[in-house]
């Protein structure tokens, strides 16, 4: 005898119980697999029905036609067998969804990691995204590391994501270098920032190595990795490329990316102070009010007393509340440091 315990968790007082037929598919090692119907109508219903044997698995809503968030609280062997022999993609991914919520053990990790196989890219990503939680077990970070060439972006993607904490650097930093080159620009991306984190002295020169500054993307996804990137790396060199990013001919994104990120480079390298200077006087009249913003912003930590009759030209135009404030916040602190300058000489 097999028995299902079916409960409706709905709120009762935004929604009432439902009455609806439902298929319940029996998975068996060596009998053949049978569908049976049955209705519910009520909280907690219970089946109980005769079976030739041990199910491997069982499939509630065969089909997938109810519109309904279903938990299960399968047995582990069965939620391994369903992720694994599902005929459905759906089914499949029900089982590792529910194998992704359960305590961490070795059983659940293997038919993760065998799930990173599977031939559906629903069922690889959500693997993928399951055993970050076990990445410092056995084989994980390997597995994982191997889904970068696998066919589909977004299990790239989310392989990538799960690898991120691995402490196998050296694996880490081949994997990020493969994804550098990615076909995806999004992959690109994510690789841009988590070698940023993880990798920041080497950051820069692999950067170089791929081409990535001077690399066009659709919509700017990949400049404004880069330029978020390069703007945490204090790198000298990356002062020339953010500079550049700035201009009209690139996305509004980039072009704010890049305005934010050279305010901190140039605090740190003298050298450029002055090509970012001149470039914030010329950015202070942009259309964009995030690169405006940047510009007051990088003036008032840098800027000098030859920028002042600038900076107050643009406060009797500027429409923005927060650039208005920030402008006078700039003037305030370009002053303060004119005084401090003239009373030390």
């Amino acid at each position: 005898v097999y028995t299902i315990q079916v409960t409706q968790t709905q709120d009762r007082s935004q929604e009432p119980l439902f009455a609806f037929d439902v298929n319940v598919e029996l998975n068996f090692p060596n009998a053949p697999r049978e569908v049976r119907r049955f209705h519910l109508a009520s909280a907690d219903t219970t089946l109980r029905f005769r079976v030739p044997e041990k199910p491997s698995f069982v499939r509630f809503d065969e089909g997938n036609w109810l519109f309904a968030d279903i938990a299960l609280t399968q047995p582990v062997d069965e939620l391994v067998a369903m992720s694994a022999a599902d005929d459905e993609m759906a089914g499949r991914y029900d089982g590792v969804d529910a194998l992704a919520d359960l305590p961490e053990n070795p059983v659940v990790r293997q038919a993760l990691v065998a799930a990173l196989t599977d031939i559906h890219p629903k069922v690889r990503e959500r693997a993928a995204e399951a055993l970050e939680d076990y990445i410092r077990a056995p084989g994980v970070a390997e597995a994982l590391a191997r889904r970068i060439r696998d066919p589909e972006a977004s299990v790239r993607g989310t392989a990538l994501d799960a690898l991120s904490t691995t402490e196998n650097t050296g694996l880490l930093e081949s994997t990020l270098r493969e994804a550098l080159a990615d076909s995806s620009y999004g992959v690109v991306a994510a690789a841009i920032r988590l070698y940023a984190a993880r990798f920041p002295e080497q950051a820069y020169d692999a950067y170089e190595a791929e081409g990535l500054p001077e690399l066009t993307s659709w919509n700017g996804v990949v400049e404004q990795a880069l330029m978020q990137a390069i703007g945490t790396l204090r790198d000298e060199r990356g002062g020339t490329v953010l500079l550049a990013r700035v201009g009209p001919n690139n996305p509004d994104a980039v072009r704010a990316a890049g305005a934010a990120g050279i305010q901190v480079l140039a605090l740190d390298h003298a050298v450029l102070r002055e090509p970012a200077r001149e470039a914030y006087r010329t950015y202070l009249d942009d259309r964009l009010e995030a690169v405006r913003l940047a510009v007051v912003r990088g003036l008032a930590r840098f800027g000098e007393a030859s920028d002042i009759a600038r900076l107050e030209e643009r406060l009797e135009v500027e429409e923005s509340d927060e650039v208005k404030a920030a402008l006078r916040m700039a003037l305030g602190q370009i002053r303060s440091r004119q005084s401090g300058t003239q009373l030390d000489q």
